[in-house]
């Protein structure tokens, strides 16, 4: 069998993703398809199709993540196991014993009850965040954690969260799959997944930072890929808060694996911008803006930099095409309004504060915001 180009420049992926091909575990053929990409704001984006002798590795790993083979080739090549996959450690074979004994007294106190029902799906999302039951707890600021890493450290966002369903829900016997929510259901766009749980003939949304059945706006399912391209790219942010150099080749990994995801290509940015090479963050923040033209995360950060430099006027118009397309980005509306005060445009700063203040009335920062803008002449 002839083993195809790849087209991304990982070693430990492009290794994994010969050894496939050459194996036989799967055919070129079957890999060598279009596939359309989140384009994570509100809706796909159009199939992205590849020169015809390379196979980039986001197809690849469309294809191989329904491969029952790819955890343990990925394991052996890319050194970890894939994130919500459970592991024979002891701490996580006591969570999960934890839960089939959970799951059998439910089973025994409801004998009628089917066994995908939308009751046990309920009981499993309740006892995940229960402190007599597995006890997760969100923190936002808890790093990375896979789910044998969280099963001692039982802290983190909606990604580790995700982990935790995706074990214990299959574990139960039931189909679940990640999610991407565009818009929640307050209705503001963020940067957020979730998990979709099939019980009987429903889907429900399950979101601990949430809640059970969410009425999330506008989601749209992610792939085992996009889901790893997430988990490096958060590796690479606990790396890059850190100051540790590491973070980079956490990026890199994230790109070839999932590389039309703009939000990973900002993160890129902010690391470069970090580094103090603005060229190459703007490079990177360029890229992000090929892969969706007036993506609002990569306006802002071409505000900040503006702001940075005291640009004000130049900072102004970054963040109001931010808001344009993205009138829900609160940071991009935060920083236009610190702006305006500074170009002493009381006014429109005034009007941005109110509209901020309708679309989020608990939003951490506005009583800074209001002094300021008070100070501010007309």
């Amino acid at each position: 069998m002839t083993v195809p180009t790849l087209g991304f420049t990982e070693p430990a992926l492009r290794t994994l993703h010969s050894r496939m091909v050459a194996t036989g575990a799967i055919s070129s053929s079957a890999m060598d398809h279009s596939v359309p990409a989140i384009d994570y704001l509100r809706h796909r984006s159009r199939p992205v199709r590849p020169s015809d002798q390379i196979l980039q590795s986001y197809e690849v790993f469309q294809s191989l993540t329904s491969s029952s083979t790819f955890h343990p080739l990925y394991r052996r090549y890319a050194g970890v196991s894939l994130p919500w996959i459970a592991d024979n450690s002891s701490d996580t074979q006591t969570a999960l014993a934890e839960f089939d004994a959970m799951v059998a007294e439910w089973r025994q106190e409801h004998p009628q009850a089917s066994a995908q029902s939308p009751q046990l799906a309920e009981r499993i999302f309740t006892w995940i965040t229960d402190p007599n039951g597995f006890g997760m707890v969100h923190d936002p600021a808890a790093r990375e954690r896979s789910f044998n890493g969280l099963v001692q450290n039982r802290r983190g966002d909606c990604t580790e969260f995700l982990y935790a369903m995706m074990v214990f829900y299959r574990r139960a016997g039931f189909s679940v799959r990640p999610m991407w929510v565009g818009t929640d259901m307050d209705g503001h766009s963020n940067v957020h997944v979730c998990a979709e749980v099939r019980a009987g003939s429903r889907r429900i949304l399950v979101d601990p930072i949430f809640q059970f059945d969410a009425p999330h706006r506008a989601t749209a399912p992610l792939s085992g890929r996009e889901i790893l391209g997430w988990y490096w790219n958060n590796r690479g942010i606990d790396q890059y808060t850190q100051g540790s150099s590491r973070a980079w080749a956490r990026y890199e990994r994230a790109a070839a694996i999932d590389p039309f995801n703009a939000h990973l290509w900002v993160n890129r940015a902010d690391y470069q911008y970090a580094q103090g090479d603005l060229p190459e963050a703007r490079r990177q923040l360029a890229h992000a803006l090929r892969l969706a033209p007036n993506f609002s995360p990569a306006e802002e950060r071409l505000g900040n930099w503006a702001f940075d430099r005291r640009d004000f006027a130049q900072a102004a118009t970054h963040y109001r095409r931010a808001l344009g397309t993205n009138a829900d980005n609160l940071v991009a509306r935060d920083n236009l309004i610190r702006t305006l005060v500074e170009l002493r445009e009381g006014t429109p700063a005034r009007a941005q504060l109110t509209e901020l203040r309708r679309r989020a009335p608990q939003y951490p920062h506005l009583r800074t915001l209001e002094t300021l803008v008070r100070a501010c002449p007309p």
